[in-house]
């Protein structure tokens, strides 16, 4: 007994509503960046602190404190560091064109 086997494969769907958002790191290297920063991540957790000296709940306390940890950090990092754009590089660049054009003419 012989028979064939024939299989589609389905595309991928990525599945995630929000994607991960990147921020521009790389400005941390700058001193000045770096000290704001710093400053802006420091008074924004100092507020987390205030909330973890008054444990009603615990459960909605650890609950809200994470929120607002989450929330604070990203707050923080768009506002003193942006977001990296996605930039998309051309297929063919601009000298391999000239050089296409150069060539038809010959």
């Amino acid at each position: 007994m012989v028979g064939k086997v024939q299989m589609k494969l389905r595309k991928f769907t990525q599945t995630t509503k929000n994607p991960r958002t990147r921020y521009k790191v790389n400005l941390l290297k700058n001193q000045n960046v770096n000290q704001a920063f710093r400053i802006k991540v420091a008074n924004k957790f100092q507020i987390l602190q205030d909330l973890q000296e008054d444990p009603e709940d615990s459960v909605e306390s650890v609950e809200q404190i994470w929120e607002a940890a989450k929330k604070s950090w990203k707050e923080s990092c768009e506002e003193e560091l942006g977001m990296v754009k996605n930039r998309s590089q051309p297929w063919i660049s601009k000298q391999s064109l000239d050089k296409i054009e150069e060539r038809k003419k010959l």
